[in-house]
Order: structure tokens, then sequence, then C-alpha cells
């Protein structure tokens, strides 16, 4: 993870983010470079994703975070995998899907997944694959439901300081699992 963080905060220094690495970041300016850097992939804003799981709609989710994020908290029904996983890493889990499910991809903010998203979208064309904007960050942000093994939760991992600023609730940043006792549940 470590590795991965010193890329993050080497390429959050080379974008044209105002106040980047040591002001305040701009989520929908992370969004927009995620975007024009993956234009063949397809980006799902976080309300549509949720009116999307509402139906019967056949899906996958992939949580493209380290375990430990991912044991804080993640999308209902989400899969975690690497972030250094490859599409043929994700074969066991495309294999049994219909040729009609969506994949969808998702990260802290949409950097991880939309490597990974970008990758599936090529090697499995009969699916279509869709990066969530503005990733967890967004969906947390805009109050939809995260969970983890203890259920329902408002944790958030934030991936570390900098990136953790794009956090509304900064009293939900949390980087290790609350115990079941202490857990921060929605009612």
């Amino acid at each position: 993870m470590l590795r991965l963080s010193i890329i993050l905060t080497s390429l959050c220094a080379s974008l044209t983010l105002p106040g980047c690495g040591e002001g305040a970041l701009d989520l929908r300016q992370i969004e927009a470079e995620i975007e024009a850097a993956h234009p063949a992939l397809a980006h799902i804003a976080p309300e549509a994703l949720s009116a999307k799981l509402a139906t019967q709609t056949p899906h996958l989710i992939l949580d493209v975070r380290e375990i430990e994020e991912y044991a804080v908290s993640h999308l209902p029904g989400a899969v975690q995998v690497s972030p250094k996983s490859s599409a043929e890493d994700i074969a066991r889990l495309t294999d049994a899907l219909p040729p009609e499910a969506q994949i969808i991809v998702y990260c802290s903010v949409g950097w991880r997944s939309s490597i990974l998203g970008s990758a599936l979208a090529e090697a499995y064309p009969t699916h279509s694959v869709s990066n969530l904007r503005g990733g967890l960050f967004a969906w947390h942000n805009q109050g939809f439901a995260l969970v983890n093994s203890h259920g329902k939760t408002r944790s958030i991992h934030p991936y570390d300081k900098t990136w953790g600023k794009l956090i509304k609730a900064e009293e939900a940043l949390s980087y290790h699992p609350q115990p079941a006792s202490d857990q921060r549940t929605l009612p």
C-alpha cells in the first residue's frame, strides 16, 4: 500500500488540482481527470448506480481497494479485488455472468478502479463496465449505504490523510473496522 500511496501522492502533485497536496482537494476535478484519462470507460454517478442496484439487472460490483479499506466499509454486495488485479485475475468472477450483466468497479475516488475497469472493458466487450464516478468517497458523501462484516456503517477508510480530506463527515473516517460493540451504524 505504501508504494501505491507514493504513486497517488506524486500523481496528485502532477494534476492541475487547485491546492492538491497542501490544501483542499476537489473531488469533481479529480473525477474529470479520471474520465479524461479513461475516455473509453463508462462512468456512473452514485445516484444512477443506486437506482440501478434497486432493479433486478444482473451485476457484479468490484471493490478495487486493499482488504484493510474494504474491511472498514464497502458497497453492499461488493467483491474485494486487489488493485493489482488484471482482467485475467477477474475471469473467475466474470465467467458465470450473463452477457447482459453490468460490471461496476470502484475504489476510493476512482483512480485504481478506472485502471482495472478499462482493462475489463477491453477484455470483456460483451459486458457493460462502469467506474463509479467519484468512487466510494462520492457515494459516502451523498449518503448512500455502506456495509461491513457487522452490517450497515457510517465508517469509511480515507486511504490516507491527504485523500481523506475529500470525505465530508470527518467523524466517519476510520483506518480500522469498528468492533461490533462500537460500530458506527445507521438506524
